[in-house]
């Protein structure tokens, strides 16, 4: 028969099993907790970093999205932007290509096609990654003559 003391060595240790170890920072968590949640609720939003750059362009829609499309996009073959500029500010231009582009929250594309002569607005950031976005878009005359090819930055 085993001993009184080796039964209850043993009940204490399955208890023990089962308990949840508390950390010894927990007390702490719970009083900084409250002040780091009104903290947040009160701290205003930031402000949207300005644009580094924004450009008038004009151009071709080779596409919009579409949501039954996957691969879908808003993708137009814009002139040459001569005033372009790089990370650093230099003009360094930008010869006409096909490019996706990206459609500020909120901007309406209905009434739009795929082949429309367009005017559009775009703004630029650099930081903290490479970004665009078309916040204004209007279509142009059928018959705007459009002007593709290489850009001439000013020197």
């Amino acid at each position: 028969m085993r001993s009184r003391e080796f039964r209850t060595r043993r009940r204490h240790s399955r208890a023990r099993r089962g308990r949840a170890v508390v950390p010894a920072a927990l007390p702490l968590i719970l009083i900084v907790l409250p002040f780091l949640a009104a903290c947040h609720k009160t701290a205003p939003a930031p402000a949207p970093a300005p644009p580094a750059f924004s450009y008038t362009i004009r151009g071709r829609i080779e596409d919009l999205p579409d949501p039954r499309r996957l691969t879908s996009e808003l993708s137009i073959h814009h002139e040459a932007i001569d005033a372009w500029r790089n990370a650093a500010g230099e003009v360094v231009g930008m010869g006409s290509m096909t490019m996706p582009f990206t459609p500020a929250k909120g901007l309406s594309l209905e009434g739009l096609a795929i082949g429309d002569a367009v005017e559009f607005h775009l703004d630029v950031w650099y930081t903290p990654r490479i970004r665009w976005e078309v916040t204004q878009i209007k279509r142009l005359p059928a018959d705007t003559p459009l002007n593709f090819g290489k850009a001439n930055p000013p020197k």
